[in-house]
């Protein structure tokens, strides 16, 4: 290790993430993007591994399906506001969210077919 120890994660504008606050979950351009801009999706909770996962909403389903990319300005970022979904982040990550929230990193991952938005929920 030389003289210094830099951070070069403090920034991280223009990588793929979401950030959940009380006021819901807020997806990055990146994340939207990565997702294909689709106009509903569904948002998923593995409580066992911490994780998240958004997809495409399929048809003919009962899973309920969230409006994601519904106009040019939701592609830049947008929020869904879901007090069930807050909640249960906040349990798995033992965290309380206020105004501010936290951010998680996202990425994509394929599983039987389907591609996913993944977000690990025990790193920030």
């Amino acid at each position: 290790m030389g003289k210094y120890s830099f951070n070069f994660s403090v920034d991280k504008s223009g990588t793929c993430k979401i950030s959940v606050s009380k006021s819901g979950i807020v997806f990055s351009k990146e994340a939207i993007e990565a997702l294909g801009k689709p106009q509903k999706v569904h948002i998923g909770i593995d409580k066992t591994k911490k994780v998240l996962g958004v997809c495409v909403a399929q048809g003919n389903t009962s899973i309920k399906a969230f409006d994601f990319a519904t106009t040019e300005a939701r592609t830049k970022w947008l929020r869904i506001q879901s007090k069930p979904l807050v909640r249960e982040i906040e349990l798995i990550t033992k965290s309380q969210f206020g105004g501010t929230g936290a951010s998680f990193p996202a990425h994509i991952e394929e599983d039987d077919g389907v591609k996913y938005l993944i977000v690990e929920l025990n790193k920030k």
